[in-house]
């Protein structure tokens, strides 16, 4: 019947027949499986007639045991090239085993003259058995409508591997429906942007297996690169936003854009930071993915990068010594990310390099010296931060920015007073440490020299409060200038000479050969009678607090040569009496004495018209008392 084409009876006969055995029940199965045992391969016939009516045909054939593989391809082949686009058919595990492992020994799948009607039935079989091509270039192909190898790439049914992802960019770029770009297989595998570029088909098979992707890269090759009409950026932040939106796990998302950006060329960055990738930060920062700039430091700032990111936003800070570029984005707010700026940790960013971000922000106004929060250990490698941002122009020389430098250690507060060009404008409103002022009466630093007048002028008001050893040397320095120390710093060292040391000391200094010899006779008078008052007082409250008696006697020898005139005469052992000028100074000396040592001064009294005091002096007793120093 089926030989008997011609005859129009016995060919409706015939496809009532095969109506009747489409449905491949139990009975009908029996009949068609006999039949093909039977005819072997002169059963084309039937196969013709049934595959464009049997859902169950291709199923039924997968399942036959009985039929050798080389046969069972044929009557697939058959069967495919009489496939109906109005049936549905059946795929069960059977057929897609069978077509997985045996699709090249099935003609049709090599044919590139497959007429266009049956492409549509098979590809469609291939995706319900999820059959997956593993080598496209074995598949028919003359063009788009020619052959399985076009839809097969369309549809993503090959399995992605380095060969069959080179042949479905290469089948998309030469076929006549290709509108993006052009791809000719070479040496090294496209990066994702330029296969986004080629095919968006296959570049959405890539992203759906990224991993693989990646595996697939050798060591020269980039996930992104830019050629030269490609704006990588933009390429760069269109498939960071698809890798978010088809991941299904936070964690996984943040791997692969991890995995991406390690493998991108060094020109694949973005040019800002986005919201929608601050889940991300970690990453970005980590691979110098984003440009240091203005505008990107900011955002990280604002973003919290610094509390949540450190360990990224330092990695990412540290790779520059500079912003990349400038910013003129009105949103910047220069002075607020100056303030952050200097505020990183120096873990983060060395002081040096604080300031010179700060220099390239061009800033409109000096940041304000009291929302400057530098960390302790920053001042301690760097304490002349404060003076480069003051040299810079960064903070403003003013009362307020040195004042905020209050509790600073102080070589900080020494550094700004070294840089700055108007502290002495100022000097009188700021709160100077007595021990700092006293430092300043001492430095030999020309920079710092420039203020010590001012301050000796006002030597009380600025050293009240210093300690012993600063306030000696201060005095001591003000002496050496020719300056007289005012009543109640002689007596706030008095309480501190131990033994008459401090005086002692203090007339070293006056008689110092550094002492300046511009002075004037009259200045060197006041510089004696201070030294003199100083002794006085001195002399007062060593012997009224009960200080060491040889190391008064010691120190007093010792400041009676350095007087010299008369009050040599009391260490002279040949002397009789001694007549000194009757000051306040000398009678408070000769009081004290005579209280402490009454039989030293038995006798005293006024001469030439009661300007000098004549004083009769023991020389035993004077010789013995001034032994014991010895």
């Amino acid at each position: 019947m089926l030989s008997q084409n011609k005859d129009s009876e016995v060919v409706q006969d015939t496809n009532q027949i095969i109506e009747m055995l489409s449905p491949l029940d139990n009975e009908t199965s029996e009949f068609v499986s006999a039949y093909l045992d039977r005819l072997d391969d002169k059963a084309n016939s039937l196969l013709d007639k049934m595959a464009s009516r049997s859902q169950k045909l291709l199923s039924f054939l997968a399942q036959r045991g009985t039929t050798g593989t080389d046969m069972l391809c044929q009557h697939f082949d058959v069967a495919f090239h009489h496939l109906s686009r109005e049936i549905q058919y059946t795929v069960d595990g059977n057929l897609a085993d069978f077509l997985q492992n045996h699709w090249r020994s099935i003609s049709i799948f090599r044919d590139s003259n497959i007429a266009p009607a049956l492409v549509e039935p098979i590809v469609q079989i291939l995706n319900d058995g999820k059959v997956r091509i593993d080598s496209l270039s074995k598949l028919g192909y003359k063009d788009s409508s020619s052959g399985l190898r076009y839809p097969c790439v369309e549809q993503n049914l090959y399995v992605f591997s380095r060969g069959n992802l080179e042949t479905a960019l290469d089948t998309i770029s030469q076929s006549d429906n290709n509108q993006d770009g052009s791809y000719s297989v070479c040496n090294r595998l496209p990066a994702l942007n330029m296969i986004m570029h080629i095919s968006r088909t296959v570049y959405a098979n890539a992203l759906g297996h990224l991993e693989k992707y990646f595996d697939l890269l050798t060591k020269d090759e980039y996930a992104l690169d830019c050629s030269s009409n490609q704006n990588i950026a933009d390429d760069l932040l269109h498939i960071l936003d698809d890798i978010r939106q088809q991941a299904n796990e936070e964690e996984d998302t943040e791997k692969l854009i991890l995995t991406l950006l390690n493998r991108c060329s060094s020109s694949a960055r973005l040019p800002l930071f986005d919201d929608r990738f601050e889940n991300y930060t970690d990453a970005l920062m980590e691979c110098d993915a984003v440009h240091f700039t203005p505008t990107n430091l900011q955002w990280a700032f604002t973003h919290d990068a610094l509390t949540e990111h450190e360990s990224s936003m330092t990695t990412w800070i540290q790779k520059h010594d500079s912003f990349e570029q400038g910013d003129t984005d009105d949103k910047l707010d220069k002075e607020k990310l100056a303030e952050d700026t200097i505020n990183l940790p120096p873990t983060i960013l060395k002081s040096d390099k604080k300031i010179q971000l700060l220099q390239e922000l061009e800033l409109d106004s000096p940041i304000p010296a009291s929302s400057i929060e530098l960390d302790h250990q920053d001042l301690e490698h760097y304490p002349e931060i404060y003076a480069q941002l003051l040299k810079n122009g960064l903070v403003a020389d003013m009362a307020e920015s040195f004042e905020s430098l209050e509790g600073q250690p102080w070589p900080v507060r020494e550094a700004w007073i070294k840089e700055s060009q108007k502290f002495g404008d100022y000097l009188g409103d700021v709160k100077l440490h007595p021990n700092e002022a006293c430092h300043i009466v001492c430095a030999e630093d020309p920079q710092l020299q420039r203020f010590a007048g001012i301050i000796m002028d006002n030597f009380r008001d600025y050293t009240e409060g210093a300690n012993e050893t600063e306030l000696l040397n201060a005095s001591a320095a003000l002496i050496r200038k020719g300056k007289n120390i005012d009543e109640a710093t002689r007596q706030d060292l008095a309480e501190h000479d131990d033994g008459l040391d401090n005086t002692r000391s203090l007339l070293d200094a006056e008689h110092d050969d550094g002492l300046d010899n511009t002075r004037s006779p009259l200045d060197a008078e006041h510089e004696r009678q201070s030294a003199i008052a100083m002794f006085a007082d001195a002399l007062e409250y060593a012997v009224t607090h009960g200080q060491t008696e040889n190391d008064i006697v010691r120190n007093m020898k010792q400041i009676f040569q350095k007087l010299g005139d008369e009050y040599l005469k009391f260490i002279n052992p040949n002397s009789k009496c001694i007549n000194l000028p009757n000051t306040i100074e000398n009678r408070q000396i000769i009081k004290t004495l005579r209280n402490w040592k009454p039989e030293l001064i038995s006798q005293t009294e006024e001469i030439n018209e009661g300007d000098s005091i004549k004083i009769k002096r023991d020389q035993k007793l004077w010789n013995g008392f001034f032994k014991q120093g010895e």
